[in-house]
């Protein structure tokens, strides 16, 4: 990948830590794109963490076939050890890592766009087995991030008339200038470029929320604070609160981020 999309694939990670953290019910998550190592091969880069007590895992690259990482990429499905330090199903070059932070048992989820795997999602316990929930969620919230992708990474060369790798661009860039005061404006341009303005429907009928409530809601599952949404949208903060608050007690969720959650499960974003 090109260092544009490989900032896009990060960004997508990135938003959907606390997804992983909230479904999987797991301390630990994590996560990175696959991208080059710095001597041509393909790796996966940790560099998406929460929850972690030490930095030892953080910047650490994973290649195809070794640890657990590797083997989901190699295999392009799920794997799952309760017994990290003692399983005989992964290699063990990362263990000194893994017992410094006091990892226990462990998953991980690869991410696919285009046919490749792009990215992996990590869970991971100091303690219990991971039982066949966290496992199935992990995958939602990896399918997830392959949908965010699709809009993100479309894989056609043009996004509503716009050239992909343009939008890629634009999207790193904004990312990369951090909290300076042109990223609000640039974001907005990307939005404006690639927004869908039908009205968002389910496939049982039509949908509990409107087209501004489901605007709303993507930009929270995108990772946004209200206030980052005021600056994208030009609505006061006090609107966007209103239109999470409204969208929360249609969807019946009591918190935004289960609200995102069950809009995206029900095809309503």
């Amino acid at each position: 990948m090109g260092a544009a999309t490989t900032a896009v694939v990060r960004q997508a990670v990135r938003q959907r830590l606390g997804l992983l953290q909230e479904l999987t019910g797991l301390p630990v998550v994590f996560g990175g794109a696959v991208e080059d190592d710095g001597t041509g091969k393909p790796a996966v880069v940790i560099s998406q963490v929460s929850g972690l007590r030490t930095p030892a895992l953080e910047g650490l690259v994973v290649h195809p076939g070794t640890g657990l990482g590797g083997k989901a990429v190699a295999g392009g499905r799920a794997v799952v050890v309760d017994d990290y330090t003692g399983s005989r199903l992964i290699t063990h070059e990362y263990d000194r890592a893994v017992q410094h932070e006091g990892l226990v048992s462990a998953l991980a989820a690869p991410v696919r766009h285009s046919d490749e795997v792009v990215a992996v999602l990590y869970a991971a316990s100091r303690s219990q087995p991971l039982g066949e929930s966290a496992i199935r969620a992990a995958e939602h919230v990896a399918r997830t991030v392959e949908r965010d992708l699709e809009h993100m990474l479309p894989a056609a060369d043009r996004t509503n008339g716009v050239p992909t790798g343009v939008v890629a661009e634009l999207r790193a860039v904004a990312e990369a200038l951090g909290p300076s005061p042109l990223r609000p404006r640039l974001e907005r341009a990307v939005l404006a470029l690639t927004r869908d303005d039908a009205e968002p429907a389910s496939a049982d009928g039509p949908s509990p929320l409107t087209t501004r409530q489901a605007q709303i809601l993507r930009l929270v599952g995108d990772g946004l604070t209200n206030r980052e949404i005021a600056e994208r949208t030009g609505l006061a903060d006090a609107t966007v609160k209103t239109y999470v608050h409204d969208a929360m007690r249609r969807l019946e969720a009591h918190t935004r981020t289960r609200a995102v959650f069950i809009a995206r499960s029900r095809g309503l974003l």
